[in-house]
């Protein structure tokens, strides 16, 4: 199984399922491959950078635990996680990535 094939969208199957905050299926790709954690989308988005869009505090904690630098992950215009997070009104991820150190 490759969990780095990439979808019209580039995104991968850890994409899919951080945007669908689909917990478990996150924790299960990771244990097969911690690398995918950095692929980016068509749009420069990471994993992460869609949780936290969407507001997906639980799988913003599974990738943190998972080893995903909480500082790294920027877009083009130089928005970080707390920038999506704060643009779609999500006090909850908005917290947590402030308490992680974004």
């Amino acid at each position: 199984i490759d969990i780095h094939i990439k979808n019209v969208d580039g995104r991968t199957p850890l994409h899919i399922a951080a945007l669908n905050n689909q917990v478990g299926a996150v924790k299960l790709l990771l244990e097969w491959d911690h690398k995918v954690l950095t692929t980016r989308d068509n749009k420069n988005r990471t994993a992460y950078l869609l949780a936290a869009q969407k507001g997906h505090v639980k799988v913003l904690q599974v990738l943190k635990n998972k080893g995903q630098d909480m500082n790294q992950a920027t877009l083009k215009n130089g928005w970080t996680a707390l920038h999506l997070a704060a643009e779609q009104g999500h006090v909850d991820t908005v917290k947590f990535l402030l308490e992680n150190g974004v």
